[in-house]
Order: C-alpha cells, then structure tokens, then sequence
C-alpha cells in the first residue's frame, strides 16, 4: 500500500509573527518524524501605510494563485493559516475564531471585507478544520453553523526545548504586579491578571 503525502502549505513571514512560529514548529515536527510531505512556502509581503499593514492578503492571495497547477495534483492539502486555503484545501488550523464569527466588527474596511470574502471562504468550505481550543469548536458550531464531526480541536504543542520548569519564583504578595500571557501585538486579544 502506497503511503499517503500531505502538501503543507505555510506562511513565509519576515517578522516573528505568532503563525511563523508555528509554521516552523509544524514543519519541524513532520521532519523530525519522518512524515513524507510536500512543503509549499508563500510569501507574505506587507507595507506600512499610516501605521497600518497593507497588502498581505493579496500577496498571498496571489502567491497561492501562482501555485495553484502544483496544488492542484498534490495529494491532501493542509494549510497551516486560513489565508493560504486553496480551493480544494483539506484540512486548515484556524487559529484566531473571531474573525470569523464577528467579522462585521473585524473587517471594517472595503479592503478588509474583499480580503475575508476572498480569502477566508475558502478556509471555511476545507473539508476538515482545526481549532486550538473546544471552546472554539463550539463557537463554530454555534455561530456559524459547522457540523461537529468537520471540526477537530488539536491543543497547540510545547517545544520543551525552550519551555522547561525552572526554579520557583515567589512574589510577595504585597507587591503589585501584571501578568500578560499574549503577544504584544496590539490586534490580539491579552489575558491580563492584575494583583490586588
């Protein structure tokens, strides 16, 4: 029986971005297994107009068009962020919800709301989709209405090479200190927990 191969396709991204880290956390994990795969990077390149990121939708929008004859006789295709979801994707990783159910509040602008319609629909209509959290799982189903069995929750991994219990810091109580598990991204959403 001929093993099955998976074309992976990734986000190649400059800046430290939380979908970069986990794009190389996939790949480096299928190699390290030994998972036959096919890899397809597209590049996403953005300009700054008046603070804002522009035009990287459209790059990998366009990216994705230029590669598509290739992944059109891949085998299963899984896109490891929703904007790289061709047509005929498989399996995606959804890994930020709103978006997607709250997009009238996300995609404000015209540009923003071709982009979605261009881009995100076909996520969406993937055969499989993937979900960090069951608490995004459900919201799915709920908000928009996805059968259950078309969505799997994968808990995101550890790379224990960088994440490793150390020794036990305590802090005093009477201090008052913030903690922020989040990037520092302003567009992302922050758990922040104040001390009393």
């Amino acid at each position: 029986m001929e093993e099955k191969v998976v074309t992976v396709v990734y986000p190649i991204i400059k800046n430290p971005t939380g979908n970069r880290r986990y794009a190389e956390r996939i790949l480096k994990g299928l190699n390290k297994a030994g998972f036959r795969h096919m890899e397809v990077g597209i590049r996403k390149i953005e300009i700054s107009l008046r603070g804002n990121p522009f035009g990287g939708i459209i790059s990998q929008y366009l990216g994705l068009k230029m590669k598509s004859l290739s992944l059109a006789n891949s085998h299963s295709i899984r896109s490891l962020v929703p904007e790289l979801t061709p047509k005929n994707g498989d399996i995606v990783t959804l890994h930020d919800i709103l978006p997607f159910i709250q997009s009238a509040k996300f995609m404000t602008g015209s540009y923003d709301k071709k982009s979605y319609n261009l881009i995100y629909g076909n996520a969406l209509n993937s055969r499989m989709l993937i979900s960090s959290t069951k608490f995004g799982k459900e919201e799915l189903m709920r908000e928009l209405k996805i059968e259950e069995e078309r969505i799997a929750v994968v808990y995101e991994s550890i790379d224990h090479s960088k994440f490793y219990p150390t020794e036990i810091i305590l802090i005093p109580m009477m201090e008052r200190f913030i903690l922020l598990l989040s990037e520092t991204s302003t567009r992302e959403r922050d758990l922040v927990y104040f001390s009393k």
